[in-house]
């Protein structure tokens, strides 16, 4: 079956600057219908009517109801900036404060949802993907790559993979199985995720097997 692009993200539509006040309403209205029902009822009439101001001012800035989602979540996602204390763990833990904060939102925390929903809805999917998923996967990297710049993870190692790990947990634990996500949790993460869960007698014959004894002096 031929692949077909994804649709580009929608921007939001050049015009008069809206008024502060108006925009900030009218985003904070997105996000309590996000919370209230997800995104298949969020329409623009809605949001007009709960955030009191008239459906042409939307219009006339926003492509539609998944323009506003993507306004929402670019704004809310760069609110929150990535941790940079010159420090991997004091790091981590500001990382990880992030994610059980969650993404903060005058709705409460809707991203769960919304990401179960993308499932069945390519363009909402290919939008969380452009202004959330990958931004905040990239901050994380950016993060761990300092680390390494440092000195404090070793040469080598992927990035990528270690901040895949990372979202990997917090997902499974907190969205997946319900369990707490809490400061306690995110400590022994972190602790697991610096010294490892092997034995060095095990880790010495791993690295044997692999022909990289060489990293047991790192």
């Amino acid at each position: 079956m031929e692949s077909r692009a994804p649709k580009r993200t929608p921007r939001r539509k050049p015009g008069r600057p809206l008024r502060l006040a108006t925009s900030e309403a009218t985003l904070a209205a997105t996000a309590r219908i996000l919370a209230e029902g997800g995104y298949a009822p969020l329409t623009i009439d809605r949001v007009a009517e709960n955030a009191g101001v008239a459906r042409a001012s939307i219009n006339r800035r926003w492509p539609g109801k998944l323009g506003l989602v993507v306004d929402l979540f670019t704004r809310l996602t760069a609110a929150v900036p990535p941790p940079n204390t010159g420090n991997l763990v004091s790091d981590l833990t500001a990382h990880f404060d992030n994610y059980i904060a969650g993404v903060p939102t005058p709705g409460g925390r809707i991203m769960p949802a919304l990401i179960a929903e993308s499932f069945d809805n390519r363009e909402l999917a290919v939008a969380l993907h452009d202004v959330y998923l990958v931004p905040r996967r990239e901050r994380a990297i950016h993060m761990l790559q300092h680390a390494i710049d440092r000195g404090e993870i070793r040469a080598g190692i992927d990035p990528g993979i270690v901040a895949d790990m990372i979202s990997g947990f917090v997902w499974q634990r907190r969205d997946v199985s319900g369990q707490d996500m809490d400061a306690a949790v995110a400590r022994r993460f972190i602790e697991l995720l610096l010294g490892g869960a092997a034995t060095s007698k095990v880790r010495l014959a791993y690295v044997r097997r692999q022909g990289n004894e060489e990293e047991l002096l790192e």
